[in-house]
């Protein structure tokens, strides 16, 4: 008779701690440890459920076969270790079990039907009622049968992607696929089992800074490395599962868990068809799908992968298989109450469900697997065997001829010693032969020790248990989302775990939920995604964004924000700074020099300098442009360079004496020449009338400077009229005109021509009418 969860390593997991006791089936005829004391055959639990045989134990729970006295049928009770019942933490993680796989109903599930707790003077025991599952695990069909062809390992595959199908939609991760957590019942129906390590999509995990929970065989990449999970994690065990039922063997095996769980990291799962031959094209694609090291390529979830895999039994026309029961499994062995030594082999202890440290760098490891093996097709069936269902196994290994045992030499002739000496060497021989019993027994064993349980003792406790059990005691800080600060959660290695004596055993102490890190001041996006991986948490790279106070290429950012206390995994946005937030440089041309620097610091800006230039619509010392030009994007505090005008603009010089005017062109830079009269211009004779180039003009200085004066040649016609013809005579002589007298020359002027004031050149004659 099996049980569910009897046949994972894992027993009712602590999250990140104790995920994983070994479940070893209990064939020594006596009750297991610790519960001993209080649940004896024949005990009713919880008023209801009568205890019997003993099928199963580990760290923290047992397993009965018991009888439901109400309804009268057979179930299983997985029991809590009494001393763990006393922790409310541990109690939680227990009933989640209960509660998560209550919620399932599937033919490819074991059933829960009841979860309480019995309440006794010597001590609560937390249990849960299951369906008791008569039969094997796949484990041991693989160990009776070795590798299997296509059609018998799809068939084993298919319901057990059934199961975690409905798993995901109900928003649920197993995170312990295998193949000892896989049933097969006695009327051939095969059963997902052991939820003991699941939690819901949300709250996934692996503790960045602490132990992997799961078997290092079958962890995800993402798992080894402590990042999120989710339905692509089950999708990649169940792919390596499939891998090892094609090919008889694990596709990764280091010489340490650690080693086995790091490989995946920068090595693909091979194609079943390079280990052993026969193996179809489209299964390889199955396999090397499913176990795609980035979780986005791989099938999304166990219902796509369980659609491809429907779909490559039909396309290859693969026939039913009916798949066989162990026929010696251990839970039979157990119940029958034989005597059976199950200390786990090498092999058993390297598929349990255990605690791996993250994997941040790769060990190096040769390739270790380069022969093949071929299929056999099966012999045709014997008379009264069913077509499909194999006799012995699946096609086997092809088979080498033994070399039959050579004779022995016959052995000399009875001795003639004396009795005396006979016993003498007798007892000699005796004394050899314990010693090196001994001796292989201290190799094999006696140098072992078993890990102790420290839950719910305090750190000095704990370390104390550790040393009296023979090891060195250390403290291993982790994160824990369900223990308070300063809780002891564990051991590592994990209780129950055979390690060399005086060998290293860290006590696992809660360091509570973490809070989201600060970042400082240089935190680059790695450096801080390495502060989130100590304290378990996950991230994801937002958008660069702009600050003014985070240099380009730091973390500027992050949500939830820091000091926030968060769940372990909890997914925290990094977002990296762009620098301070770029700004337009304002246009600034024609302004002077001093207005423009300003303007240019105002909008966050430096000047840097001045640079000359001749610009003709520019005046001098006002600005032509800037570098960088107007409008350009720059980050702020970014340095800009004017380019000033070295223009010299003419000035107006009109009226001015020439004398003036060729001084202030001096002074201007400029070079004064003098230019012809001009006499069209209402300035008087000798003042200047006009430049070349004109006034206003601007001019390069470092090419033309020279600026030419036209003096006017106009003057004025004095008025002269009620004068004496001789005083006006004298006036107009005196500038430089020539007077015509026109009526009696000692009359008086009633009239002139031209007229007072009109502008004429020198030497024009004025006719003046006298009376």
């Amino acid at each position: 008779m099996l049980l569910s969860l009897l046949t994972s390593t894992t027993l009712t997991a602590l999250p990140r701690i104790i995920a994983g006791y070994p479940s070893v089936p209990d064939t020594s005829g006596g009750d297991p440890p610790t519960v001993a004391a209080q649940l004896q055959a024949g005990d009713l639990l919880d008023g209801r459920y009568r205890i019997g045989a003993s099928i199963a134990h580990g760290g923290m729970s047992t397993v009965y076969h018991c009888i439901d006295t109400r309804l009268d049928r057979d179930l299983a009770a997985k029991v809590m270790d009494p001393a763990l019942a006393a922790d409310p933490a541990a109690r939680t993680r227990f009933e989640r079990e209960a509660r998560a796989v209550a919620r399932l109903d599937h033919p490819c599930l074991v059933n829960v039907f009841d979860q309480g707790t019995d309440e006794r003077a010597d001590g609560d025991l937390v249990f849960l009622i299951m369906e008791l599952v008569p039969g094997g695990t796949l484990r041991e069909l693989l160990r009776e049968r070795g590798p299997m062809p296509p059609h018998a390992a799809l068939a084993v595959t298919e319901p057990v992607l059934q199961a975690l199908a409905l798993a995901h939609r109900e928003g649920m991760v197993h995170r312990d696929v295998k193949p000892d957590n896989v049933l097969i019942r006695d009327d051939h129906q095969v059963k997902l089992a052991d939820f003991g390590l699941v939690r819901a999509s949300r709250q996934q995990s692996a503790a960045g800074g602490g132990p992997v929970i799961g078997t290092a065989a079958y962890l995800s990449p993402e798992q080894v490395q402590g990042r999120s999970t989710g339905p692509q994690s089950d999708v990649y065990s169940a792919g390596v599962m499939l891998f090892e039922l094609l090919t008889g063997r694990p596709p990764f095996r280091g010489a340490t868990p650690r080693d086995t769980a790091a490989m995946r990291l920068d090595q693909d799962v091979p194609a079943p068809s390079t280990v052993i031959a026969g193996v179809p094209r489209e299964l390889d694609d199955l396999v090397l799908t499913a176990t795609r090291r980035n979780p986005v390529q791989r099938f999304e979830d166990g219902a796509q992968f369980l659609e491809a895999v429907r779909d490559t039994v039909l396309d290859l026309g693969l026939p039913a298989f009916r798949v066989p029961v162990p026929e010696n499994s251990a839970v039979h062995r157990a119940l029958a109450g034989s005597v059976f030594s199950d200390r786990l082999s090498w092999d058993d202890a390297a598929m349990a469900t255990s605690m791996v440290p993250p994997v941040t760098g790769v060990p190096d490891n040769p390739d270790q697997h380069t022969a093949q093996t071929r299929y056999q097709e099966p012999e045709p069936p014997r008379d009264g065997e069913r077509q499909g269902e194999p006799r012995t196994g699946h096609p086997t290994h092809v088979t080498r001829r033994v070399p039959e045992p050579v004779p022995a030499p016959p052995g000399p002739p009875l001795s003639n010693r004396r009795p005396a000496r006979t016993v003498l060497w007798t007892v000699l021989v005796l004394v050899m032969v314990i010693a090196v019993a001994v001796g292989s027994w201290w190799v094999a064993s006696g140098r072992y020790g078993e890990v102790p349980q420290v839950l719910g003792q305090d750190i000095t406790g704990a370390r104390s248990a550790v040393e009296q059990a023979g090891f060195t005691s250390t403290v291993s800080e982790i994160w824990s989302d369900d223990d308070p600060a300063d809780a002891v959660t564990g051991t590592d290695p994990e209780t129950g775990e055979r390690v060399v004596r005086g060998s290293e055993v860290a006590v696992l102490v809660s360091k509570g939920q973490p809070t989201v890190p600060e970042p400082s001041d240089s935190d680059t996006l790695a450096s801080y995604q390495a502060k989130l991986q100590d304290r378990s948490l996950t991230w994801t790279v937002g958008a660069d964004v702009w600050d003014d106070d985070a240099p380009a290429g730091v973390v500027a950012k992050v949500s939830p924000t820091s000091g926030t206390t968060v769940d372990t995994g909890t997914e925290v946005t990094v977002q990296v700074s762009k620098g301070p937030r770029p700004v337009k440089v304002p246009g600034v041309s024609g302004m002077t020099e001093k207005k423009a620097t300003q303007t240019l610091e105002n909008a966050g800006l430096k000047v840097s300098g001045t640079t000359e230039a001749f610009d003709a619509d520019v005046d001098g010392g006002d600005v032509i442009s800037t570098d960088p030009d107007t409008d350009t994007e720059v980050p702020s505090g970014s340095e800009v360079r004017l380019v000033i005008s070295s223009a010299v603009t003419v000035p107006d010089l009109s009226g001015k004496s020439m004398e003036d005017a060729a001084e202030a062109l001096r002074d201007a830079g400029l070079n004064p020449v003098t230019g012809e009269a001009v006499s069209d211009t209402d300035e008087d004779a000798g003042k200047v009338a006009e430049t070349s180039p004109s006034s206003g003009t601007r001019l390069d200085p470092s090419r033309n400077t020279t600026v030419t004066l036209h003096p006017s040649d106009q003057v004025k016609v004095p008025f002269v009229i009620g004068k004496t013809a001789k005083d006006a005579r004298k006036d107009l002589e005196k500038e430089g005109f020539e007077v015509k007298i026109d009526g009696r020359s000692g009359g008086r002027v009633i009239s002139q021509s031209p007229g007072p004031r009109t502008r004429v050149t020198e030497g024009t004659t004025v006719t003046l009418r006298t009376i």
